[in-house]
C-alpha cells in the first residue's frame, strides 16, 4: 500500500501485511426488500483512521484494471467505531446483486483534502 493509504487506513509500514485486511468485499444480505423478500448487496468495508482528517478516501470502480476508473456509486450503509482510534466505514451497492453486471473492478484509494 502507498503511505497515504496507509496513513488513511491506520495501518503501518512496521506491520507489514496487515494494510490488505484494512479493507474487503463481502455480500450482505438485507430484509426485507420493498416486495417483503430479503435482498443480498454488494458491500465493500474500509477501515479508516479518525486522526487522519488530511486525508479522503474513496471508493472507485472500473471495467477492467486499465480502464479509466470512475466512483464506485456506492451508498454508505454504516460507519462502527473500532474503540482504537478507526471506525469500519461499510458502503454497499444501491441494486441487489442479482441485477449488477457480471464484472467489474474496485479499488479504495486515497487523497489529500
Amino acid at each position: 500500500l502507498d503511505a497515504l493509504l496507509e496513513h488513511a487506513l491506520g495501518t503501518s509500514d512496521d506491520l507489514g501485511g496487515r494494510g490488505h485486511t484494512a479493507y474487503q468485499l463481502q455480500f450482505l444480505e438485507l430484509d426485507p426488500a420493498e416486495d417483503g423478500n430479503s435482498a443480498t448487496y454488494l458491500t465493500i468495508q474500509h477501515q479508516r483512521n479518525l486522526a487522519a482528517d488530511d486525508a479522503l478516501i474513496r471508493v472507485e470502480k472500473a471495467d477492467a484494471p486499465d480502464a479509466i476508473w470512475t466512483d464506485s456509486g456506492l451508498i454508505l450503509h454504516s460507519e462502527e467505531h473500532n474503540g482504537d482510534g478507526t471506525t469500519t466505514v461499510t458502503y454497499r451497492s444501491a441494486s441487489p446483486v442479482e441485477i449488477l453486471p457480471d464484472d467489474g473492478f474496485f479499488r479504495v484509494v486515497a487523497d489529500l483534502r
